[in-house]
């Protein structure tokens, strides 16, 4: 399967090649098997290393970068620098700065910079990847810092008068990335010109022939939202600042009768949209959400502010915001649930014939609501509509480093109450439940949705929020991860046109700390591996798993991908181990989140030799199965005990004990006894 995956690739990639005439992708296609018939000579290197790195060469840059991301780990980092070093390649060079880029240290991202200049320098820019292109970019203007590292989204100083000089030469950065990097290379906060930033920012709107919103002053916004709310504020940010001119979003509301007219409904019978606002806790961002609702061209609009348990101390704040609207009221919970158990309640109450949902620190263009209401009008098969939102902080500032500024705004849905009664209430855990959703729907109605342009949220940046946190350029939490999985594999079961019928939660695991507040309980058996590998014998991993837990143990599996794989792409559990985690039999726990284990089984001695950020686990005793081989797919040499030892001292773990691979499932048994 493995080989007819690697083949398609190469395939479409050549046709690619074929097609457009790109050089990158040419290479791309011709380098690894240039590679099979003269190899790069790598015998002066450390085995591990080079055995690594003569696979990757056949096997290809895109496939060694993209597993690097995946798994954080320094080995491939490593591959690609060797790489990059023996060939000369620019396609090698544009691999190994991307894997420093994202680097969470500055001394990583400062060494990816200088490997793009050289790039550059040499003429090679037209050799990056877009992606590669906006990383460099976006490091440049945040003053080459870390990922880890704080600070704001662009400063002023050699960076970014670099990224002035060279970016006329970043020729594969797509016409929307190049705008937003100049509009954020003319912010006042840089020396630039007030009126040309705003008009970048704005540029969208423009363009679509849309009202184009202004910054409001102090006063102005006193006047809607009272003076008490503007000081608030230590200084309002500029993001608090945007709304409308009141003479045009006049003129615009007087034309919407023809514009209901052309879509299909009655400018006399609007239907009323209800619009769920969930806060817990929120600042005085909270006033900004609501007066953009009070700006709205659409007048049939009720707000429902769900506070999640805030406290009395915020009590005040919540009701003076939902005071500014003249249809909002306020759903307090007892306790505090989340943000989608609070959208279940807020759906409960509302009363419109169509819900959306708006995030309490984000700002919406006025004609938000009408935009994404029309197309349910003037088709009654439609069952939602997805929109996009413009990304930037409180400053507005949108270099997110290697993200373009506009994204899915998987949290800005417009629905029918007809299509949340068939497909159900959102699944209520702490995070990604709105991608669920939104997948549900098109899997329950079969219905691919229109996705509205442009974007018509400003969605606030914040570091350290729930998603900001969990995401970088091609790697996610394993959480995260797992959840995409778990749920896909659920709305393949699910009948399409019949109503979904679920409790609290979907059918299907959930990582522990999106569900309760309680750590995981002490397991008998945490069995380390890659549980998405389809290379091997995929009743293999399950077999050993429902025997272990059909002796009575308590078990636990850490998805550990394999490097040696080099794959292209994220795969998700085998099937079978999905239904022994689904069913409860075996737990799956992430990286991220702490578990204690009588015995840690690392069953595949190649998971274990990355060097990537260590597991949160701690363990009385570790067993590492021991195959007769060290050969894996095209690495001749996957794993050396002394690289798995290594890696496994910087989990704090004991010592490893290595056993033959084909007893090490009994041994594993017979250890856990005597220590329960």
């Amino acid at each position: 399967m493995a080989s007819l995956q690697r083949a398609r690739t190469l395939v479409v990639g050549g046709m690619r090649a074929l097609v457009t005439g790109d050089p990158v992708a040419r290479r791309r296609v011709l380098a690894p098997l240039r590679a099979r018939v003269r190899p790069t000579r790598l015998g002066d290197v450390d085995p591990l290393l080079a055995a690594y790195a003569r696979a990757g060469e056949q096997i290809g840059v895109d496939d060694v970068v993209a597993t690097g991301l995946r798994t954080k780990g320094a080995l491939l980092r490593d591959v690609a620098g060797l790489l990059a070093e023996r060939t000369g390649s620019p396609s090698w060079r544009a691999g190994h700065a991307e894997l420093l880029l994202v680097g969470d240290d500055g001394q990583d991202v400062r060494a990816g910079v200088d490997v793009v200049s050289r790039l550059v320098a040499d003429g090679a820019a037209d050799q990056l990847t877009g992606r590669q292109a906006l990383l460099y970019a976006h490091a440049l203007l945040r003053g080459m810092r870390g990922a880890a590292e704080p600070g704001p989204l662009v400063v002023a100083g050699p960076g970014e008068q670099q990224l002035r000089r060279e970016l006329a030469l970043l020729t594969t950065l797509s016409a929307d990335e190049r705008a937003d990097l100049e509009t954020d290379l003319a912010h006042p906060d840089l020396g630039g010109d007030e009126a040309t930033w705003w008009s970048g920012v704005t540029r969208r709107w423009r363009e679509a022939g849309m009202l184009v919103p202004r910054l409001l002053d102090d006063d102005e916004i006193a006047d809607v939202v009272g003076a008490e709310a503007v000081a608030a504020f230590e200084e309002l940010p500029v993001l608090d600042r945007v709304g409308p001119d009141p003479a045009e979003l006049a003129v615009l509301r007087e034309g919407l009768p023809g514009r209901v007219r052309e879509a299909g409904g009655d400018p006399a019978d609007l239907p009323l949209v209800s619009v769920v606002v969930t806060a817990y806790r929120p600042g005085p961002w909270l006033t900004t959400a609501i007066r953009a609702l009070l700006d709205q061209t659409w007048p049939q609009v009720e707000v429902v502010v769900v506070d999640d348990a805030s406290g009395p101390e915020h009590a005040e704040t919540i009701a003076r915001a939902a005071a500014l609207h003249p249809r909002a009221r306020v759903v307090t919970r007892e306790s505090n649930g989340g943000a989608y158990r609070a959208r279940n309640d807020g759906v409960a109450a509302a009363t419109g014939e169509y819900v959306a949902f708006l995030d309490a620190d984000d700002w919406i263009h006025p004609e938000r609501v009408e935009r994404a209401l029309l197309p349910l009008l003037a088709d009654p098969d439609l069952p939602m509509t997805r929109s996009l939102a413009l990304r930037g902080d409180d400053r507005l500032h949108l270099a997110w480093p290697g993200y373009p500024a506009v994204r899915h705004n998987a949290a800005g849905p417009m629905l029918r109450r007809s299509t949340l009664t068939l497909v159900g209430p959102f699944d209520e855990v702490r995070k990604s439940a709105d991608s669920e959703y939104d997948a549900r729907v098109v899997a329950v109605t079969g219905v691919e949705p229109p996705t509205i342009e442009p974007a018509l949220q400003l969605t606030r940046l914040r570091p350290g929020s729930l998603s900001r946190s969990d995401f970088g350029v091609g790697w996610g939490v394993g959480g995260r991860l797992a959840y995409r999985s778990a749920y896909k594999a659920w709305h393949r079961t699910l009948p399409k046109g019949e109503p979904v019928t679920m409790g609290e939660r979907a059918p299907f695991a959930a990582p522990r700390a999106w569900t309760s507040d309680a750590p995981h309980p002490r397991v008998d058996v945490l069995v380390v591996d890659d549980a998405a590998d389809t290379m091997v014998d995929p009743a293999s991993l399950a077999a050993d798993l429902e025997a272990l837990a059909a002796g009575g143990l308590r078990v636990a599996l850490l998805h550990r991908e394999n490097p040696a794989r080099m794959r292209l792409y994220r795969k998700g559990l085998q099937a079978a181990v999905r239904r022994l985690v689904d069913a409860g039999t075996v737990t799956q726990v992430h990286p991220e989140e702490a578990v204690e284990a009588v015995v840690v089984w690392v069953r595949t001695p190649e998971v274990a030799v990355a060097r990537r950020p260590a597991p949160l686990v701690s363990a009385g005793a570790v067993l590492v199965g021991e195959p007769d081989g060290a050969h894996t797919h095209r690495v001749t040499l996957a794993w050396t005990r002394a690289a798995v030892e290594d890696e496994l001292a910087t989990w704090g773990v004991p010592a490893p004990r290595w056993v033959p691979a084909a007893a090490a499932r009994d041994e594993v048994a017979v250890q856990v006894r005597p220590r329960t």
